[in-house]
C-alpha cells in the first residue's frame, strides 16, 4: 500500500491534510476539494449506503470515507483500498466525527494508513491464520509490510481474507494467496499450510540464518487453536519465527475493533523453543563423545533469534568437529575447526548467555596453542620428532584410550593401551639412555658393557670348532636392529632398579594375553570391560616414569595429561 495523500473535508470545507504540503501530481487541494464534492455528490447513493467509495483517478485511487459529519478522501496506489473493513472505517471516526480533535483523527489515519511510519517488523513473506476477528490481521500486515502474504482461511473467513487483500493491494496469484481448510482438522490445516510455505519459496523467499536469510514469518493472533498449533509446528521445522498482535484492552473487551495498546511481538523463534531440548540433546551427545551428532545439534542451534546464544552454538558446532578429527589422529582438521571454535566464541563472553562459557573458552584456547605445535611435523623417524611433540602425541594416545573405555570401544582401547606400554619404553629409554628401539644397534654403546653384552647377537655356528673360534675372535660384535615391547621393559628393569621393583613388566605380562587373543590382535575374543580395567590399573605408572624422565627439560610435563583432556559442557 502506497500512500500519496490524504484530505479530510467537512461539508465543502477542506479542514487538513496528509502531508501538510501539496503533492504536485495531485494538484491544488481547493481544486480536489471541488472535485470530490462532485464526485460525492455523483456516488453519494452508494457512499450514504455503505459509507465508501472508491474510484480510479488517472494513476491513482481515490478512496472516500463518509461518516456522519466527515469526509476522508485517500489517495493511494491504484491497487490498494479497493475495500475497506467497517471496522477500520469505524475505527477511524470513533469519537471524533462530533469533535474537532484533528490531531487525534490524524493520529489515527496515520496508524491505518501508514504512510511515514516504517514497518517496525518487516519480511517480505507472511503466513497467516484467519479467523472471526479481522482486526489482528489488518493491524499484522500492516505492521509487517510483507511483500508477499498467504492466508490459512476457512470458507466461513475466506471473504476476510480477500477484503485485506483488496484493503492492502495485493493481487491474488502473484503475491497473495489464499489456502482453504478444515480449521478443526490439523492435518488439512497442515497441508493448507504447507501449500503457503511453497507458494512463498516459489517466490523465492526463505529462512536461512546460515546464509542471513530471514524471509518468511508467521503470525499466529488469527484462527482456531488447531490452526495455530498445526501452522506453529510447521513453523518450527521450517525455522519460522512466530509473531503475535497483543493488546490488553482488547484481552479485557473481547471485542473485534481496534485498541490503541496494540502491539506486535515475537513469540517464539523454532530454535529458540526447541533450542532448549536441541541444546540439551547436544550437551549429552558433546559429553559422551559422540561430536558427530553433537555437530548436528549445535548447527541447528545456530539459527537462534538471540546472536550471542547463536555465535555460542557455532563455536560449539566447531569445537564438536575439532574433537572428531582429534579423535581420529588428523590433527590438521582439528586445529582447523578449533581455531574457528575459539575464534568465534572469543568475541562472545561477555553476554549473559556467553559468561557461563568463559572457563572453556580459556581451556579450548589452552588446548589450540598445544596441537598447534603439531603442524606440519613429520612424524615418521623418532629420533627427529621434538621431544616436546612427542609428549604431546604420548599423552593424547592416553586420553584417546580413555575415551575409547568411555564409551564402553574396548577393542579399541586395548590397541591403545599396548601402545602406551610400548611409547613409554621408547620414550624413557631415549630420554635417559638415548636408546632408540626402532635403531637400537646404533644405540647400544650408551649402556653399560655388562648389559651391553646381554644382547650381543651370538655368530652363525659352522662344523668347525676352529673356524667358529676364530670367527668369534674376529667378527665385531653385532646387536639386534630393533627390540620390541618386552625386551624393551626388560632393558629398562635392568638400567633402573626403581622400574625393577614396582614390577611394571610383570603387570604387563600378565594382561598381554588379553590383548594378544583380541580380535584386533592375534585372537577372536572380544574383550571385556573387567579385562579393560587391568590395562588402566598400570597407566599410571606409566605415566609417572615419562614424567620423571622428562620433568627437568619440560616442567609442563605435569599438567599435559590433564591440559588435552576433552572439556565437558
Amino acid at each position: 500500500m502506497k500512500i500519496e495523500k490524504i484530505l479530510v473535508i467537512r461539508e465543502t470545507v477542506h479542514l487538513f491534510s496528509i502531508p501538510d504540503e501539496s503533492v504536485d501530481i495531485i494538484g491544488p487541494d481547493d481544486g480536489l476539494v471541488s472535485g470530490l464534492l462532485s464526485a460525492i455528490s455523483s456516488f453519494s447513493e452508494e457512499i450514504y449506503k455503505e459509507g465508501f467509495h472508491s474510484y480510479m483517478m488517472e494513476n491513482h485511487r481515490v478512496t472516500l470515507i463518509k461518516g456522519d459529519n466527515l469526509t476522508i478522501a485517500i489517495f493511494s496506489d491504484k491497487k490498494s483500498l479497493e475495500y475497506i473493513p467497517k471496522i477500520i472505517k469505524d475505527y477511524i471516526f470513533e469519537e471524533i466525527d462530533e469533535s474537532n480533535n484533528f490531531e487525534s483523527l490524524k493520529s489515527r489515519l496515520k496508524n491505518v494508513f501508514f504512510q511515514e511510519i516504517e514497518p517496525k517488523f518487516q519480511k517480505k513473506g507472511l503466513l497467516i491464520t484467519v479467523g472471526r476477528t479481522i482486526t489482528p490481521l489488518w493491524f499484522a500486515i500492516s505492521q509487517h509490510s510483507p511483500e508477499y502474504a498467504t492466508f490459512i482461511v476457512s470458507k466461513e473467513t475466506k471473504n476476510y481474507a480477500l477484503d485485506l487483500i483488496k484493503f492492502f493491494g495485493y493481487e491474488l496469484e502473484i503475491n497473495a494467496k489464499v489456502f482453504i481448510c478444515d480449521p478443526n482438522d490439523t492435518t488439512s490445516v497442515a497441508d493448507a499450510g504447507l501449500k503457503a510455505i511453497d507458494f512463498l519459496h516459489e517466490k523465492g523467499l526463505k529462512n536461512d540464518l546460515h546464509e542471513k536469510k530471514n524471509e518468511i514469518l508467521f503470525n499466529s493472533t488469527g484462527g482456531t487453536k488447531g490452526m495455530t498449533i498445526a501452522i506453529a509446528h510447521i513453523s518450527f521445522s521450517e525455522n519460522i519465527p512466530t509473531y503475535y498482535v497483543r493488546s490488553l484492552q482488547g484481552q479485557r473487551a473481547r471485542e473485534d475493533r481496534i485498541f490503541s495498546d496494540e502491539e506486535i511481538l515475537l513469540l517464539d523463534n523454532p530454535s529458540d523453543t526447541l533450542g532448549i531440548n536441541f541444546e540439551k540433546n547436544a550437551k549429552i551427545s558433546f559429553n559422551s563423545l559422540i561430536f558427530l551428532k553433537a555437530a548436528e545439534y549445535f548447527k541447528r542451534l545456530g539459527s537462534v533469534f538471540d546472536a550471542n546464544k547463536r555465535l555460542i552454538y557455532r563455536s560449539l558446532h566447531e569445537l564438536s568437529l575439532a574433537y572428531k578429527s582429534w579423535s581420529l589422529f588428523n590433527f590438521s582438521q582439528a586445529i582447523h575447526h578449533l581455531e574457528n571454535a575459539v575464534k568465534t566464541m572469543k568475541d562472545n563472553l561477555k553476554s549473559n548467555f556467553g559468561r557461563q562459557y568463559q572457563d572453556i573458552f580459556m581451556r579450548i584456547k589452552e588446548q589450540l596453542t598445544i596441537i598447534e605445535k603439531l603442524k606440519k611435523h613429520k612424524l615418521d623417524d623418532f629420533e627427529s620428532i621434538d621431544e616436546e611433540i612427542l609428549l604431546i602425541l604420548y599423552f593424547e594416545l592416553i586420553n584417546n584410550a580413555r575415551r575409547k573405555f568411555e564409551v564402553k570401544k574396548y577393542d579399541d582401547a586395548v590397541c591403545r593401551y599396548y601402545r602406551i606400554f610400548e611409547a613409554t619404553a621408547q620414550l624413557v629409554l631415549w630420554k635417559k639412555y638415548k636408546i632408540n628401539t626402532t635403531k637400537f644397534d646404533e644405540g647400544v654403546d650408551n649402556l653399560p658393557a655388562n648389559i651391553r653384552n646381554m644382547y650381543k647377537l651370538k655368530p652363525l655356528k659352522t662344523p668347525s670348532i676352529i673356524l667358529n673360534f676364530i670367527s668369534n675372535l674376529f667378527t665385531p660384535a653385532s646387536y639386534p636392529p630393533t627390540i620390541a615391547l618386552k625386551k624393551s621393559w626388560q632393558l629398562l628393569e635392568k638400567l633402573d632398579s626403581n622400574i625393577r621393583n614396582k614390577k611394571i613388566l610383570n603387570k604387563i605380562e600378565n594382561v598381554l594375553p588379553i590383548r594378544n587373543l583380541s580380535i584386533l590382535a592375534h585372537g577372536w575374543n572380544p574383550i571385556k570391560e573387567k579385562s579393560i580395567k587391568n590395562f588402566e590399573t598400570i597407566i599410571p605408572f606409566c605415566i609417572k616414569l615419562v614424567q620423571d624422565a622428562f620433568l627437568n627439560d619440560y616442567p609442563q610435563v605435569l599438567k599435559l595429561e590433564k591440559l588435552l583432556e576433552f572439556v565437558k559442557l
